[in-house]
């Protein structure tokens, strides 16, 4: 069986293979229990569950078992509500209640098998996301409040220079969460607006991939593919912030003052984590977007900027 930990939005998510003690051991922790083969999960920051898969002719599955499905996605201590328009949520019809309970038991025993095999700094925060208590979605009225507070705090792109001509293109989650899209396709390839298939690194393309995930290096390699400091000319309008040390992530404005994102291979949104609309003052440096609590700046892409 091979367990992949859904947390990057930019870089490819660890994942490792379990011995067949363990494979055994999991498949008596399901047996009887509510399983998916590919369940709607909060679409935050962060870790979103443990995602296990197995091969067609491995021995260790048991019969009846789907070949894809999640642990941990009930217990992720995010709670958002669903669907959002064209979200792939929308596109997986009944879902089987989990017992939240058991899934984060069964999340925290996969979090251990990881030991060793993933670096320890993600594995406290996936450990402390498992343990955190849900939160529950902002009320109307308290997300105006947050909003307006972040208004005193928060810089939006200058866009009114007479050199700038912002490229925003309507908002088309779901052409994004398709299957074929949503899993070979990150936030850089969202940001870029381009599908590579690839999980888009920045500087791939030329050949000057960053070396560190901090916003210089980030910042640089992005440079190396076309991607701008300053609006001049045509060009998409993107916001970049960094998980320091670990990945980096990338989101696009559309009309209307609206922010959106892609999560790695999961869905696109244009939510942040406490589920509210990245809009209407709200933007991406003033948002819920823990980890990636370093905001690096606006950018600007030029139209047919490709990243692979």
């Amino acid at each position: 069986m091979r367990i992949t930990m859904d947390v990057f939005s930019g870089r490819p998510n660890p994942s490792w293979r379990l011995i067949p003690k363990e494979s055994q051991e999991l498949a008596a922790r399901i047996a009887g229990e509510a399983v998916n083969p590919d369940v709607w999960r909060p679409p935050t920051l962060g870790f979103r569950s443990f995602v296990v898969e197995a091969d067609i002719d491995d021995p260790e599955w048991p019969v009846g078992l789907p070949y894809r499905f999640t642990v941990g996605e009930s217990a992720t201590g995010t709670v958002v509500t669903p669907p959002v328009v064209g979200s792939y949520s929308s596109l997986l019809g009944h879902q089987t209640e989990k017992d939240p309970a058991i899934d984060a038991d069964n999340a925290r025993w996969l979090l251990e098998t990881a030991q060793g095999k993933v670096s320890d700094d993600i594995l406290s925060v996936v450990q402390a996301t498992l343990e955190a208590p849900p939160r529950p979605t902002p009320s109307v009225a308290t997300a105006q409040v947050e909003v307006e507070s972040v208004l005193e705090r928060a810089t939006a792109p200058t866009l009114d220079s007479a050199s700038c001509q912002p490229f925003l293109t309507p908002l088309r989650l779901g052409f994004w969460n398709s299957r074929t899209v949503r899993l070979y396709n990150n936030c850089y390839n969202y940001a870029a607006n381009f599908v590579s298939n690839t999980l888009a690194q920045p500087g791939r393309r030329s050949g000057q991939v960053y070396v560190s995930f901090d916003c210089e290096a980030v910042v640089a390699a992005a440079a190396a593919d076309g991607c701008m400091p300053a609006c001049e000319g045509t060009h998409r309008v993107l916001a970049l912030a960094i998980w320091p040390g670990f990945d980096f992530h990338w989101w696009r404005l559309h009309p209307d003052d609206i922010w959106a994102q892609k999560l790695g291979w999961w869905m696109a949104t244009n939510r942040d984590n406490q589920g509210r609309v990245i809009g209407g003052g709200l933007t991406p440096e003033g948002c819920d977007r823990s980890p990636y609590n370093t905001f690096c700046g606006y950018f600007y892409a030029p139209l047919g900027m490709q990243v692979i």
